[in-house]
């Protein structure tokens, strides 16, 4: 009855593991797709384009929410710039942008991305010193220092690593992003029926199982495991004789 019973939990709790496995790979993917529309958003990029920058910003220590940051920090000191004249570009367009022919206008309507690789475009044309460099990208966003190997030679990197990301098949389409979530809302359903499931199989062996262990005779089955204990000694003992010889 011991076992039987025994067996039964152990489907149970399979059933309850794969199903909480499923849902918690499946509740993860959802995150991530919904992540990424999200961040696409705040830049004001598509979902697939920004998962090509994601891709290439991860191999200089950049994730994607920190990559989405930067993005929007572009999008906020542009939009101020324009709106006010003033903020943190107001140095760039003193001193660089005249210098090579580029204006506000250049950065109206661009997405945060955009706009900083045009922004890193007009800080190499210039011919900067490193110091110079560094100074003007930290103040334009946090970190943006870092993304400087992609930004290089017209986005030469990130251009690459987008390639990359295609090849690999790391870049998910809207259908695919839309579906990830309904699976999310799916995966949760069949964990809870799986778990019924479960449930109602142990209630529906209950009553076979209690039967069975009402009709044991506990001295009739002691009386038995000692003939079986008897039987198996004497096969050992005969055996052990037959080796000897």
């Amino acid at each position: 009855a011991l076992g039987i019973s025994g067996a039964m939990s152990s489907v149970m709790t399979a059933t309850t593991i794969a199903a909480a496995g499923l849902t918690a790979l499946v509740a993860e993917s959802a995150r991530a797709a919904g992540e990424i529309e999200t961040l696409a958003k705040m830049d004001g990029t598509s979902a697939q384009e920004f998962q090509r920058l994601s891709f290439g910003a991860r191999t200089v220590s950049v994730d994607a929410e920190n990559l989405s940051s930067i993005f929007k920090d572009v999008g906020d000191k542009i939009g101020d710039f324009l709106e006010t004249g003033g903020g943190e570009m107001a140095d760039f367009f003193a001193n660089i942008a005249p210098k090579i022919g580029v204006t506000a206008e250049s950065f109206r309507n661009l997405s945060g991305a955009q706009g900083l690789q045009l922004y890193y475009d007009s800080l190499q044309k210039a011919n900067l010193s490193s110091a110079q460099m560094t100074f003007y990208m930290e103040s334009i966003a946090d970190d943006a220092t870092r993304l400087i190997p992609l930004l290089k030679d017209g986005g030469a990197g990130f251009a690459e690593y987008a390639r990359q990301a295609e090849r690999l098949g790391s870049v998910l389409s809207d259908l695919e992003l839309s579906q990830l979530k309904q699976l999310s809302d799916d995966a949760r359903a069949a964990e809870s029926a799986l778990s019924a499931f479960g449930s109602r199989i142990a209630t529906g062996v209950q009553p076979a199982i209690s039967a069975l262990v009402s009709s044991f005779d506990g001295t009739q089955l002691t009386e038995t495991a000692r003939d079986i204990g008897d039987g198996l000694s004497s096969i050992i003992d005969n055996f052990d004789t037959l080796s000897a010889t």
